[in-house]
């Protein structure tokens, strides 16, 4: 056992673990440093001459450890004190022992709790964890660092400049654990690279085992079974390739490992958003976060029956929910990154959904064409591609049905003084490739911008936003607008705001459909 995470515990069944649990914590007897947990092999029965125990536990599964101060448990059963509701639940408690638990921290919710009766008031509790991996490692610190006892308040000097985030990132069905790539990185210039220089050497040995000891510790902080440092995203790179690399592995979890490519590898994560399960090797792409509520957003959007496109898909991050949440009829899913493509094909048929969906893989302008999917008359079309998809809007205006109408999900990256001016812009730029096309019905087409939603921050005075534009001859009833040729949006108030001709492009606009972040620096 791992005396550092030792606590007392009493047993009880899971169904009656709210009863219990509550009743302790009333009376202050619930150690609120440790978490609830299962029995497993650590359990052990103890101070049998002043509690009642029971030898063995049978059926274990059935049971719960439950952490608790043992002199306040002693003193109610002694005395006979603690109130009726107390009395009730100790009669429910089968054992008590001690047991390996994991500890309940800042980290784990509770940002004012401390990690352990060790910690630092002046760390915050990532880098408390440092500080403990830091001690439990002082045997191998070089001189002049022998005897890091004396040496504390320098220490944690030296800590509290560390770049470490009070709260870490925990991602996926199965808890893995990610490290920003600023933070606590041994290969970039900090002041933790510099502190684990002084203290172990460079490319030791000693570095590497008190590493590996920080990465384990904070994995079992989080209870995560995987630590992964997250990579950099090259802003130029078309299919956004995952820079994310694993910093450390439960042994028990690396002994599963059955493939080196798709379900199985190192890298296989599924995340799960409202019970829609996405899987992906995060090693290969990476996972779009803090886009649920957009997705579920879509996913209402759609309507039973329509025939969807999702010109730019990666893992199914719209193309799942038009199919679960919304039921569409088909939806055909175009992406030009060979893994995002394989791990789609993975996703639809974890879901049930891969009879109502075409992959195409590539490029989504040339593929479209190439299938002859160009003139199916599409109800909606989802452009999720960011910083802007304007690369792509012609093949949109294509492909969207104009008789009577239908819906263009618009994505860009925005300044968030300009969401209007770019909305603007953007439909006068959408209606004038209808012109384009020679056809009376694109001609006659209003295009008009009904909302628009914001995702989340991308960056500083920087928002990822969502346009949905409806594109028709027709006016849908609920606009309630009059005149011809309507262009323009539906601002807040609900005032229609018409699109001039001669309307500047914003700063954010592309101009050549090159994916460019520029703008942005």
């Amino acid at each position: 056992m791992n005396n550092s995470a030792v606590t007392n515990v009493c047993v009880t069944e899971k169904r009656h673990a709210k009863i219990v649990k509550s009743a302790l914590e009333k009376e202050g007897a619930l150690d609120k440093s440790f978490r609830l947990c299962n029995i497993h092999a650590s359990y052990e029965a103890k101070y049998e001459e002043c509690l009642s125990t029971c030898d063995v536990l049978q059926e274990s599964s059935k049971y719960i450890a439950l952490p608790i101060h043992k002199e306040k448990i002693e003193s109610f059963l002694k005395n006979k004190a603690g109130s009726s509701e107390l009395q009730d639940a100790i009669g429910l408690i089968h054992s008590y022992g001690v047991q390996s638990c994991r500890f309940s921290s800042a980290v784990m919710g509770n940002t004012q709790r401390q990690l352990s009766l060790t910690a630092n008031n002046d760390l915050n509790p990532v880098q408390n964890i440092v500080l403990q991996t830091i001690r439990k490692n002082e045997a191998s610190i070089q001189q002049p660092y022998v005897g890091l006892g004396t040496k504390i308040e320098n220490m944690v000097r030296a800590l509290s400049k560390v770049d470490a985030p009070p709260k870490l990132e925990v991602m996926g069905d199965d808890r893995s654990l990610v490290i920003p790539y600023q933070s606590l990185n041994v290969n970039t210039k900090s002041p933790f690279q510099l502190l684990v220089h002084e203290l172990f050497g460079t490319a030791s040995d000693e570095q590497s085992l008190f590493l590996s000891s920080l990465w384990e510790e904070l994995a079992r902080l989080y209870r995560s079974q995987r630590v992964v440092r997250r990579g950099e995203i090259d802003p130029n790179s078309k299919v956004r390739e995952s820079g994310h690399c694993i910093l450390w592995i439960n042994q028990e979890l690396a002994k599963s490992f059955t493939s080196d490519y798709g379900p199985g590898s190192r890298g296989w994560i599924t995340v799960t958003e409202q019970g829609i399960k996405q899987s992906l090797d995060f090693t290969k792409v990476m996972f779009s976060r803090g886009n649920i509520s957009e997705k579920i957003r879509f996913g209402k959007l759609v309507k039973e029956g329509e025939l969807v496109l999702d010109m730019y898909t990666g893992i199914g991050y719209y193309t799942l929910p038009a199919l679960v949440i919304g039921k569409a009829r088909h939806v055909y899913s175009c992406e030009w990154n060979p893994h995002a493509a394989c791990f789609l094909r993975y996703n639809l048929k974890q879901n049930g959904v891969s009879d109502r969906a075409t992959v195409l893989e590539g490029d989504s302008r040339i593929r479209l064409e190439e299938e002859n999917v160009i003139d199916l008359d599409f109800h909606r079309i989802s452009l999720g591609l960011l910083p802007s998809s304007e690369g792509g809007w012609k093949t949109a205006v294509k492909a969207i049905r104009k008789d009577p109408g239908g819906w263009l999900h618009v994505h860009a990256n925005v300044p968030t003084h300009e969401h209007e001016e770019w909305a603007l812009w953007m439909c006068r730029k959408i209606s004038q490739l209808c012109q384009d096309l020679n056809d009376d019905s694109a001609c006659q087409a209003h295009v008009i911008c009904n909302h628009i939603e914001k995702v989340k921050s991308f960056a500083p005075k920087v928002d990822h936003i969502v346009a949905d534009v409806y594109v028709g001859i027709k006016i849908p009833s609920n606009m309630d607008l009059e005149g011809q040729n309507n262009v323009g949006i539906l601002c807040r108030k609900r005032e229609f705001i018409r699109s001039s001709i001669d309307i500047c492009p914003p700063s954010c606009a592309l101009g050549n459909g090159v994916l460019d972040q520029g703008w942005m620096m």
